[in-house]
């Protein structure tokens, strides 16, 4: 597993080793969980690959962190394994609307959408490696390659804070912003994705395409989203708002670079969809949420990008 000691990694890595897997770890992070049934931990940075030991036969490299073009050529050529899995993301298609999931991405919008510096950068370092491994995947006939694309995952111990940021802004502003018009959101548990994955590992059930999804099968609409937040922090005097998203992007467009969910598209699921390769059926969001802890320092949780929006709400509700 390359990476493995943050948030999906962690879980994974604890499911792998519940099932007998022997596992090796490349990370620049140590575990401090005794849980964890790790064979050999490399303590190091990827870029120092070449320290680890390249006699073993990995039936599976798990690809979590790969950035550099270099360094991923390098894993590639050098690591001897049976299978690859990169994790990348199902971003990289809602910005190329008209292809599907299970295609590869030709020509990205990444720059023209208006997301933030830190979003462009992530996406591009995918768009290269997924490029690369799509490549590499004709030419190596005797390894087999594949590309997970992940959409939004959630959990306790999700270092991006996403769900805190919906927390805080709910709780401190007691106004919300609703859509009129109606878009969809994939959210998926960690615990939901880690199972499926580990099946297909266990089981050997991967289909022909390199490309796979791991969409939930279960959508739900940004408002269904705003409201499930409201009753989880049990707020119910909450003032709600609507607007349409294109009175949205004239009047307050700032919304579409802070809010991290307003700018999902809905995409169709595929046959390569994980989860139905599995016969795993992941939890509606309602039902995972009600798991996922509440930042206890909340109401700290406060910044410019809400201040920004209180100005919208005060000029515009």
């Amino acid at each position: 597993v390359l990476g493995g000691t943050k948030f999906i990694g962690k879980n994974l890595i604890k499911k792998l080793s519940s099932k007998n897997f022997i596992v090796d770890i490349v990370s620049r992070k140590k575990i401090k969980d005794k849980n964890y049934n790790i064979n050999t931990f490399y303590n190091i940075e990827l870029k120092k690959i070449n320290e680890i030991n390249y006699k073993i036969k990995y039936d599976y490299i798990l690809d979590f962190i790969s950035k550099e073009e270099k360094i991923l050529k390098q894993i590639i050529e050098k690591i001897n394994f049976k299978k690859y899995i990169f994790i990348s993301t199902s971003w990289l298609v809602k910005l190329n609307n008209k292809i599907r999931l299970n295609k590869k991405v030709d020509n990205y919008l990444i720059f023209k959408k208006n997301i933030n510096k830190v979003t462009k950068k992530y996406l591009l370092n995918k768009y290269n490696l997924e490029k690369i491994i799509y490549e590499k995947s004709k030419v190596k006939k005797d390894k087999k390659f594949y590309i997970l694309r992940l959409p939004i995952i959630l959990g306790n111990e999700d270092n991006t804070d996403r769900l805190n940021f919906y927390f805080s802004r709910a709780k401190n502003l007691r106004r919300q912003i609703l859509i009129k018009d109606k878009f969809f959101l994939n959210l998926l548990c960690v615990d939901d994705f880690c199972i499926s994955l580990v099946k297909m590992i266990k089981k050997d059930l991967w289909p022909k395409t390199i490309f796979l999804e791991a969409l939930n099968l279960n959508k739900i609409t940004y408002n269904e989203f705003l409201h499930a937040i409201n009753k989880k922090l049990n707020l119910k005097n909450i003032k709600l708002l609507s607007y349409n998203k294109s009175f949205l992007r004239k009047k307050f467009r700032f919304i579409f670079r802070y809010d991290p969910f307003i700018n999902e598209v809905n995409l169709k699921l595929t046959k390569d969809n994980i989860f139905k390769i599995t016969r795993h059926s992941p939890k509606k969001f309602d039902n995972f949420l009600k798991t996922i802890k509440v930042n206890k320092n909340i109401n700290k949780i406060f910044s410019l990008n809400r201040l920004k929006e209180i100005k919208f709400l005060n000029r515009y509700s």
